[in-house]
C-alpha cells in the first residue's frame, strides 16, 4: 500500500545526501557537481516515492523552475516547497507530518523556511566591487542570498560578521 505523502528532496554533497536519507525522504535526487537535475529526474523520483501525493523540495533557486514543471507534467499528485537552499530543506522537511493533508505540510513547510536566514561563505576569485564594497581577489566573503553581509581576510571574522547581519 503505498503511502498518502512522500518527500523528494535533491541535493548536493554526500553529507547532505545522508541527512536527507536519514531523515526518512523518500528520495534523494543527487547532484554531484551542480544544482541542475532534469525535469525527467525529479519526476522518475517522485513516481519512485511509493506515495500517492509527493513534495518536492529542490533545495536550490535553480531548481525551482524544473521542480515547477515535474508537478505540472506529472500524472500523479505532485506538489513542491520553493526551498532555495538544503538548511531550508531540512527545516521544511522537519515540518513533515505524513498523517496530515498535503497542502496542511506544504502550508507548514512554507512557515518553516520563512524561519531560516542562510549564509553562505566563498574565497573570492577575482577582484571585483559588491554592494559599493571593494572585494580583493583571495578574500573571504560572506554572503545571504545576493547580499553581502561581510568581507575581510580572516575566516572567523568574515563568519561572526556575516551572522550578526543577519
Amino acid at each position: 500500500t503505498p503511502k498518502k505523502l512522500g518527500i523528494i528532496s535533491v541535493a548536493h554533497g554526500e553529507g547532505f545526501v545522508k541527512i536527507f536519507d536519514d531523515l526518512g525522504c523518500q528520495g534523494v535526487v543527487r547532484c554531484e557537481k551542480t544544482m541542475n537535475p532534469s525535469t525527467r529526474e525529479l519526476l522518475d523520483a517522485a513516481n519512485n516515492a511509493g506515495a500517492e501525493h509527493v513534495i518536492i523540495l529542490p533545495n536550490n533557486s535553480n531548481v525551482i523552475a524544473a521542480a515547477k514543471q515535474a508537478a505540472a507534467m506529472a500524472p500523479k499528485q505532485i506538489s513542491y516547497v520553493p526551498t532555495k537552499t538544503m538548511p531550508e530543506g531540512i527545516a521544511a522537511f522537519l515540518s513533515y507530518n505524513p498523517d496530515q493533508k498535503p497542502e496542511d505540510v506544504i502550508g507548514m513547510m512554507n512557515e518553516a523556511i520563512e524561519q531560516i536566514a542562510t549564509l553562505d561563505i566563498a574565497t573570492a576569485v577575482r577582484n571585483t566591487t559588491i554592494s559599493g564594497v571593494k572585494i580583493q581577489k583571495g578574500q573571504y566573503i560572506a554572503l545571504s542570498g545576493q547580499t553581502l553581509q561581510s568581507s575581510g581576510w580572516t575566516l572567523s571574522e568574515v563568519l561572526l560578521n556575516g551572522i550578526f547581519k543577519l
